[in-house]
């Protein structure tokens, strides 16, 4: 049986500098902060996520439009595209889209490697239809999330990744 992906994509995204982790203070810890003003740490996450423009590259965004073009045309259901541009630096654009079924998820991934191509990116593929989550690194900056209905409600993508701005949803 493969190892559950969840605990490693939490520990990846509620990562603590080691000092929080020991109970000290940033001044134990050697450590200065230049900022005399006292704001909480979310408050300023969830102000650059909702009130800033996007940091992503025009055509990041264009190719991300393009790959959710295929999607529905390929009958993909509930597509949403999240700008992380501003949340996170191993990619810009979350396309999550839902699958009905496993032929369908195959044509899906079959039908975003050749758009991939189209826009000479190399698309990486991992995991199957038969676990019920595929992820695709599309390049550029654009992963795409192929779910099947039960897998998408389980993960929870867009409620984990909530401080990032939804683009575009398609039902």
């Amino acid at each position: 049986m493969a190892p559950s992906r969840r605990p490693a994509l939490q520990c990846a995204l509620y990562w603590k500098p080691a000092h929080r982790e020991s109970g000290r203070t940033h001044e134990e810890a050697g450590l200065t902060i230049e900022s005399d003003v006292d704001v909480e740490e979310t408050e300023v996450e969830e102000t650059i996520a909702s009130d800033a423009p996007s940091l992503a590259p025009a055509d990041a965004a264009e190719y991300a439009h393009d790959l959710i073009d295929v999607l529905v045309d390929r009958q993909a259901s509930d597509v949403v595209l999240l700008d992380l541009s501003r949340l996170a630096a191993f990619a810009d654009f979350f396309v999550i889209a839902t699958a009905d079924n496993i032929r369908q998820a195959r044509a899906l991934v079959d039908s975003v490697d050749v758009a991939a191509r189209e826009h000479n990116e190399n698309a990486t593929v991992e995991g199957s239809a038969d676990e019920g989550w595929i992820l695709i690194d599309a390049g550029n900056g654009v992963i795409v999330h192929l779910f099947s209905v039960e897998s998408r409600l389980y993960y929870n993508l867009e409620g984990l990744w909530r401080r990032a701005q939804e683009v575009v949803r398609i039902q």
